[in-house]
């Protein structure tokens, strides 16, 4: 895997990562009109983000592919149009206006530097970009404003340990201790060892939360592994673990 791809890679993980972050810790604690609605910006920025994150993927791996390019743009404004949408016919209180504004703002200038950006020279795609950032991080600042506001946050204890919150929702001893071994490997970059375990994990998974823990873990080992690994059709490892990715995000916040 060459240096663009590596980097490209570890910048769609971050991205997924952070997005299942948000999804996972924004469970209210008191129920309110106030916290539902902030539950719903919440759920349009993991939509946000998923296409963003496909179309990063698409953007890393086929640069050179204009025409594979040019439909991955079309398809992501028309994804953004859908969002927008659904963003626009909320009834939004007045103290998320801000926020509601420079979604809003966000989705145009993503759809702005999404069309014809197959035939974009870099200065261009520079240029677009910095008004991009400027707008995103104003909406940071709204958000971390409404955030500390309106949200109620469970803090997590100090012991908390995330893969044990996973081997919970396995459905049988035999699946924790396989998927236990699997990160064991994958933690000493054995990634080769650890896929064929987390595959035959895959097949057996009936929990939909631990079949999505399971698949995380194949894409892992498909993105970070420097060797080839048995069981992989039609795909190379890079491009099949971007896909395992994108279904995920596909599945969990995606649709409306």
């Amino acid at each position: 895997m060459v240096l663009k791809e590596m980097v490209v890679v570890k910048f769609i993980k971050m991205l997924f990562v952070m997005f299942l972050l948000v999804f996972f810790t924004s469970v209210p604690v008191i129920a309110s009109e106030t916290e539902d609605y902030f539950d719903e910006i919440i759920y349009i920025e993991n939509q946000i983000g998923a296409v963003s994150i496909e179309m990063h993927g698409c953007l890393g791996w086929f640069s050179d592919d204009s025409e594979t390019v040019k439909t991955a743009s079309e398809q992501a404004i028309k994804d953004l149009n859908e969002i927008e949408d659904h963003l626009l016919s909320m009834n939004t209180p007045k103290k998320f206006k801000e926020i509601t504004d420079l979604d809003i703002q966000i989705i145009s200038l993503l759809k702005k530097g999404y069309s014809g950006i197959e035939s974009k020279d870099d200065e261009t795609i520079g240029r677009e970009s910095s008004e991009f950032i400027k707008v995103l991080g104003k909406y940071r600042e709204a958000f971390k404003e409404a955030l500390e506001k309106y949200r109620f946050w469970v803090k997590l204890p100090e012991d908390f340990d995330p893969l044990n919150e996973e081997l919970m929702t396995a459905g049988s001893q035999e699946e924790k201790l396989a998927y236990k071994k699997a990160i064991d490997l994958m933690d000493k970059r054995n990634f080769k060892e650890a896929y064929p375990i987390l595959l035959g994990l895959k097949k057996k998974a009936e929990n939909s939360s631990f079949k999505d823990c399971v698949l995380l873990k194949i894409s892992d080992c498909l993105l970070m592994t420097d060797s080839n690994l048995d069981n992989i059709e039609s795909m190379k490892p890079d491009k099949e673990g971007l896909s395992i990715l994108s279904d995920i995000i596909k599945k969990s916040s995606y649709s409306l």
